[in-house]
C-alpha cells in the first residue's frame, strides 16, 4: 500500500477531501503539523508528498523555521521524481525552492474562478483540462513559473494558476482540496468574511466575490474540482 507524507502549515489549511480521495485510491497517508511542530521532520518511507497552503507568505523564509529546510526537501523529491503536489502556499513554496520569484498578484482573487488550459495542459496525463474549470481560489500572492517548468493554466485574475516541473510535480495557485463544509469554515468560522468584506470596500469587487457567493457556489461546483483532484492525484499511483 502506498504511503503518502502531507505537509500542513496552518491548522485551517486542512487537507480537506485529500485524505478521502487517498482512501479512494487505497493509498495511507502521514501528516507533519508544523503549526504543532517546530522540527520538519521526514518519514524514512514515503511515495509522494502533498504540500498544502497556508496564511503566511514564502518570502517569510526568517520568520518560519521550516521554510528554508521544506524548500531543500521540495528539491530532493524533483531530482529523485518522487511525486509531489503542491497547493497554493505549497505550489508557491515549489516555485522559490527552484528560482522562481513569488509576489503580490496585480489583485487579489477569492471565491471561484475558471481557469483555463494551455496547450500542454490538453495533453498532460494527470492535470487533464480541456476547456475550462471552475475552482476554489484564495491568495494575494502568486508565483512565476520556475525555469524549465510548463505552464498548464491561468485565470481572468492570475496568469499563472498550474505549473508541471519535471515528470512528477505539479504546482497549483488555487484550492481543489476544498469542499463546501470547509469553504463555509474559512468564511465565517476563521473570519474570513471580514477579509473579503474589507478586500470589497477597497475596490476589489471583480474577483473577490462575497462570503455568501463563496458557499452557494461550493455546491455547484464541488463535483468538477473533485473530480480534477481525483484525477490529479492518480501521479502517485
Amino acid at each position: 500500500m502506498r504511503k503518502i507524507f502531507i505537509i500542513q502549515h496552518t491548522e485551517s489549511g486542512a487537507p480537506g477531501k485529500i485524505l478521502f480521495l487517498l482512501e479512494k485510491l487505497g493509498m495511507t497517508f502521514e501528516i507533519l503539523k508544523l503549526f504543532e511542530t517546530t522540527e520538519f521532520k521526514v518519514p524514512a518511507q514515503f511515495d509522494g508528498v502533498i504540500i498544502l497552503g497556508g496564511g503566511m507568505s514564502v518570502n517569510d523564509e526568517d520568520i518560519y523555521s521550516w521554510n528554508k529546510p521544506e524548500c531543500e526537501f521540495i528539491r530532493h523529491l524533483v531530482k529523485k521524481e518522487i511525486p509531489l503536489i503542491g497547493i497554493c502556499l505549497g505550489g508557491q513554496m515549489i516555485a522559490k525552492a527552484h528560482g522562481a520569484k513569488i509576489q503580490n498578484n496585480h489583485t487579489p482573487e477569492f471565491g471561484w474562478s475558471e481557469i483555463r488550459p494551455t496547450e500542454f495542459a490538453q495533453n498532460d496525463k494527470f492535470y487533464k483540462i480541456q476547456n475550462m474549470l471552475p475552482v476554489y481560489q484564495w491568495h494575494y500572492e502568486t508565483f512565476e513559473i520556475p525555469k524549465n517548468a510548463i505552464r498548464l493554466s491561468y485565470s481572468g485574475a492570475c496568469d499563472n494558476q498550474a505549473f508541471k516541473l519535471g515528470e512528477r510535480c505539479y504546482g497549483l495557485q488555487y484550492h481543489p482540496e476544498t469542499y463546501f463544509e470547509l469553504i463555509q469554515d474559512w468564511v465565517y468560522k476563521e473570519d474570513g468574511v471580514d477579509e473579503i468584506d474589507d478586500l470589497r470596500a477597497q475596490g476589489f469587487t471583480q474577483f473577490v466575490q462575497t462570503g455568501a457567493m463563496h458557499v452557494a457556489l461550493a455546491k455547484k461546483y464541488d463535483r468538477d474540482q473533485n473530480e480534477h483532484l481525483l484525477q490529479l492525484m492518480k501521479v502517485f499511483e
